[in-house]
């Protein structure tokens, strides 16, 4: 700043005001400023300073406010130290209590800002925890079960500066441990008890020769009754527990049937595979329909529902399917392309994957007889589902296309691959084809 003295007098210059941090400096003969501050960022500090400049000749003297503002430079996001996370998580390891450490992802900043970590994507289910200060992840949930739960987690972690972040994946698969087999009801046969519950039962369904059926008892209030069973990969089978509600007791006296699962080869549950009053009929029948990714040796359980015993009748149905509903066996279809497939049979879902862009929207089509785009009289989108075979909310439709067609609009908040789940209304059967189009 520069002063004049009309006299001829020595000027002098001092800050008198705004300057209470001491980031500034002035010549007191020249009247220069200068900052002597540490550094100023303009997302987070203040980016405009008004001080006040005092010229005194000794005994008068003129103030001026001076405005110095903070100029904004182009920041830079913190980089991680890959391109992409994998850490491995041991089945049935418990973090509920105690946190299961899995490891750190690494970010800096090239500005040497202080970078903080969070988990921002796939991790709805609260499985996991990150170390804010240090990335470190670990595993909080209460036990992944590699043959029943999900085998790998997709999650997005952040690392931030406090004004710019970096995502990057990181995934975190489930291995599996070796395991004695998981028996439940009955251990053991009781004396007049017609099946074991276990992998070392004498009952058996034959599927060799098509559909085929076996009948037994459930003797006590816990009893439970497990039949082998040779399941083909990517086959849909349907399994019917018929009691006294079916044709006047055609099928047994057991009032309310029960399938309380089904399970692999070593005795472990499959996730999703019990049922109760599901079944055929105005009745208490329990139906489970199973499309196995895997070929091989699995088992059946039958039971009551609650105290009750009585006999009954289990039925074993094969289906050809073209597609699973499930994320292992789909079908694909890509964004702005279609894809065809069959209702092949009553309750039969096909899964189609499909890459959608984040923040996008898409228009998903489900058209069969009307159009000539099959002959499924009634097409039906069961939803849309996520890499872990969630639903999402709000994703089914039935006829909301022309005529019986389905239609519905999708906008995901993330980069990722979806699952279209389609079917028909009721029990109609035949083919359809999906349609995927980015709505412009």
């Amino acid at each position: 700043v520069s002063a004049t003295d009309a006299e001829g007098e020595t000027v002098s210059y001092s800050i008198v005001g705004g300057n209470d941090e001491s980031l500034f400096a002035i010549d007191a003969a020249t009247g220069a400023l200068s900052y002597t501050g540490s550094g100023e960022d303009y997302e987070s500090a203040t980016t405009s300073h008004e001080l006040t400049v005092r010229a005194s000749d000794g005994t008068l003297h003129a103030d001026v406010t001076v405005t110095v503002n903070v100029a904004n430079v182009s920041d830079v996001s913190p980089t991680f130290g890959a391109a992409s996370y994998a850490f491995e998580l041991a089945e049935n390891a418990d973090g509920s209590t105690t946190a299961v450490a899995l490891g750190s992802v690494s970010a800096t900043d090239a500005e040497g800002e202080t970078v903080s970590y969070s988990i921002v994507g796939g991790n709805a289910a609260g499985l996991f925890a990150i170390d804010a200060s240090t990335g470190a992840l670990s595993y909080t949930g209460a036990g992944e079960d590699y043959e029943s739960g999900t085998k790998s987690h997709a999650l997005t972690v952040r690392a931030s500066d406090g004004t710019l972040h970096a995502d990057i994946a990181v995934t975190v698969s489930v291995t599996d441990v070796a395991e004695a087999p998981v028996v439940t009801g009955d251990t053991a046969p009781a004396d007049g008890d017609d099946f074991t519950a276990g992998t070392d039962t004498t009952g058996a369904i034959d599927l060799a020769g098509g559909d085929a059926s076996v009948t037994g008892e459930i003797e006590t209030a816990n009893d439970r009754d497990w039949f082998a069973v040779t399941l083909v990969a990517g086959k849909t089978y349907q399994f019917d527990l018929k009691g006294s509600g079916t044709q006047e007791g055609r099928f047994g006296d057991l009032a309310d049937p029960y399938l309380y699962g089904i399970y692999d080869a070593d005795g472990n549950a499959v996730a999703g595979t019990a049922d109760d009053d599901s079944g055929w009929g105005e009745s208490k029948n329990a139906r489970v329909q199973f499309t196995p990714t895997e070929g091989g040796a699995y088992y059946v359980e039958a039971g009551g529902a609650g105290a009750q015993v009585g006999t009954y009748t289990l039925r074993a149905r094969v289906f050809e399917d073209d597609f699973a509903a499930w994320t292992n066996a789909a079908g694909a279809v890509e964004a702005g392309g279609e894809a065809t497939g069959a209702v092949d049979f009553n309750g039969d879902r096909d899964w189609f994957a499909v890459a959608l862009e984040g923040g996008t929207t898409y228009r998903i089509d489900l058209e069969g007889s009307q159009g000539d785009n099959g002959i499924l009289s009634d097409p039906y989108l069961h939803g849309i589902h996520d890499a872990q075979g969630n639903r999402v909310s709000g994703t089914a439709d039935d006829d909301g296309g022309a005529g019986k067609n389905s239609r519905l609009t999708f906008t995901p908040e993330t980069d990722a691959t979806w699952y279209v789940a389609a079917g028909a209304a009721g029990n109609q059967l035949g083919d359809y084809t999906l349609s995927v189009e980015e709505v412009l």
